[in-house]
């Protein structure tokens, strides 16, 4: 008895182990996108940044979902770690539950320092918009 209660916590350990290793900040069965940081947009005109640091933070695209409530999307602003800026012009309103196109970086495989958001939430009883942002190397 005491020998089947040690291997099934062992069994337990290892199953754990494995599912957190997978599910590390990775989206699965979506092309290796990992997930950079996340912000949440208030009901007024709102500027927030995700800070990224190494040494996760070298990607050729990004991406973001919204949750918990639709957001209006102005612009974005990308700056690497070599200094430059990409200005991303978004102007447009996403959905609770939907993400933006894929938004290929200048240059490649870019080393992002942070990135930059300039949006609201779209309608004041919905909530906060969570945008989460996603890139793939």
């Amino acid at each position: 008895m005491k020998k089947l209660f040690t291997l099934s916590l062992l069994l337990a350990f290892v199953m754990n182990s494995y599912a957190q290793r997978f599910s590390n900040n990775v989206v699965r069965n979506d092309n290796n996108w990992r997930q950079i940081g996340q912000v949440k947009a208030n009901y007024g005109g709102d500027h927030d940044e995700i800070r990224v640091s190494a040494p996760f933070d070298d990607f050729r695209k990004i991406k973001f979902r919204v949750s918990s409530a639709d957001v209006n999307m102005d612009r974005m602003r990308i700056t690497y770690d070599n200094g430059g800026k990409q200005e991303v012009p978004l102007k447009m309103v996403i959905r609770e539950g939907d993400e933006s196109r894929n938004i290929d970086l200048k240059g490649g495989k870019r080393s992002i320092r942070k990135i930059e958001f300039w949006f609201d939430t779209k309608g004041r009883f919905s909530g906060k918009a969570k945008v989460t942002v996603y890139g793939r190397r």
